[in-house]
């Protein structure tokens, strides 16, 4: 039997929870962690803890580890919110007030006016030019580029002297 990339032994008595192969105590048991725990109610598996997380509650990894569980129905960064609150917005894995208006380029909070060419991981921003579109996270001039996927994959920009 394979659980998760590991080989055991087959046992038709064990059943496997993330890279383990164990026995169950009861057909209801929950697995969480790499072990089954007793299904209890208000308990869910939270990032690798059987932990209590009661109703209107949300459970958010650490990112030092562990979790926390709070009021919300939502994560951002390692706080719990409402995300139908509009008082507060996630930007970046923050909570902001929700003016100025902002957004997630490349990792950093900016202008929501802002272009952001390429995502909220890898992107860069620009400020706003009517006559330049996104290449890949470059900002070029859209009359006289040409945005092509190079034969690597990568975003290639060919201006106007190589597209005749």
């Amino acid at each position: 039997m394979c659980c998760k990339g590991v080989l055991y032994a087959r046992d038709a008595s064990k059943t496997c929870c993330g890279t383990s192969y164990l026995r169950k105590n009861q057909a209801s048991d929950v697995c969480c962690g790499n072990t089954f725990h007793i299904q209890q109610a208000d308990y869910q598996c939270c990032y690798g803890d059987y932990i209590q997380v009661s109703s209107g509650r949300v459970c958010c990894p650490k990112s030092q580890g562990g979790t926390v569980v709070g009021l919300g129905n939502a994560c951002c960064g390692d706080n719990p919110y409402n995300k139908n609150d509009p008082s507060k917005v996630c930007v970046c894995g923050t909570l902001y007030d929700p003016v100025p208006p902002r957004k997630c380029c490349g990792g950093k909070v900016v202008a929501a006016a802002q272009v952001c060419c390429g995502d909220e991981t890898n992107g860069a921003e620009y400020d706003l030019e009517r006559s330049k579109s996104c290449c890949g996270t470059r900002y070029v001039p859209s009359d006289t580029s040409l945005c092509c996927k190079g034969s690597a994959g990568d975003i290639v920009v060919c201006t106007r002297p190589c597209f005749r």
